[in-house]
């Protein structure tokens, strides 16, 4: 559910990928009529819910009854997320090396840091208004020794300076699956018409896709030169459901197939919007 407010002050509101009608926002009590199109048939639900403690509690109300439905924000995720794929610059040579960055739950950041001439464990890691620092601490049988990384990250590069005890090193680098990230509208044909579904994909490459209204979390997804591969599991009562994709991307573009349980059927896609991240 996605809530915005226009010049006026008027509310407009998406579930899924559909308008909401009958917005209404006051004294943190939120309502809203959704319609869900489910083949050729149309049902019309309402959800109302209050606003507590950050999140959205309330109940959604169709012609079956009542569910409760609870939501909570979706944090941007930082910039510097994902798998960095560097080059370090040293008078006599050019080592290639990979980062990957992550956050626990509490916000807590891991990172790792490998390259032909050693594994790296990164800590001290901060990230804010688009700067990076972290301390990478490599562990050999003879001795320990620590390094520091201190770069400005700008939409899928990364440029900066690594320093240990020697002296310092410049360093450059790209984001890995930079080319897949942003939301696709995925359009696969099958004997009952086209139908369009939405792909995010985030920049550290976890990924949401829509079925029907809703969005599900991608199990497995995969990015390889210009090929890229997922894979959904969905349950909808005691039954499971895999879909799984292979496509070319070309620029803004992706042409592949989607398999279902029914059968394998072609899928073009277009990209709508990079996926935005935090600074």
């Amino acid at each position: 559910l996605s809530i915005s407010a226009q010049e006026n002050g008027a509310l407009t509101g998406k579930w899924g990928d559909y308008e909401v009608s009958d917005l209404k926002f006051e004294n943190d009590k939120l309502s809203l009529t959704r319609t869900v199109r489910m083949f050729q048939q149309e049902m019309k639900l309402t959800y109302q819910a209050v606003l507590m403690d950050g999140k959205l509690v309330g109940q959604q109300t169709g012609e079956r009854g009542s569910i409760p439905a609870i939501g909570s924000r979706i944090k941007p995720k930082p910039a510097a997320l994902g798998t960095w794929q560097l080059k370090i610059k040293s008078p006599d040579q050019e080592t290639e090396a990979g980062l990957t960055l992550a956050q626990k739950p509490d916000g807590s950041w891991t990172g790792a840091w490998e390259s032909s001439m050693a594994k790296n464990e990164a800590s001290n890691v901060n990230f804010k208004d688009g700067k990076l620092s972290l301390t990478l601490t490599s562990i050999s049988e003879k001795k320990q020794s620590k390094s520091t990384l201190d770069a400005v990250i700008k939409d899928h590069e990364l440029t900066g300076t690594l320093a240990n005890p020697k002296g310092k090193m410049p360093v450059q680098g790209n984001r890995h699956g930079a080319n897949a990230i942003g939301t696709w509208a995925l359009t696969t044909e099958s004997d009952r018409g086209p139908r369009t579904n939405n792909l995010i994909i985030y920049n550290d490459l976890t990924a949401r896709y829509q079925i029907m209204d809703s969005y599900f979390d991608v199990q497995e997804i995969n990015v390889s030169d210009n090929v890229l591969t997922f894979k959904i599991v969905t349950r909808f009562g005691p039954n499971e459901f895999e879909t799984s994709f292979k496509g070319q991307i070309e620029g803004d573009t992706l042409k592949g197939e989607t398999t279902t349980p029914w059968g394998a059927n072609p899928t073009t896609g277009k990209k709508l919007t990079p996926t935005k991240d935090k600074k």
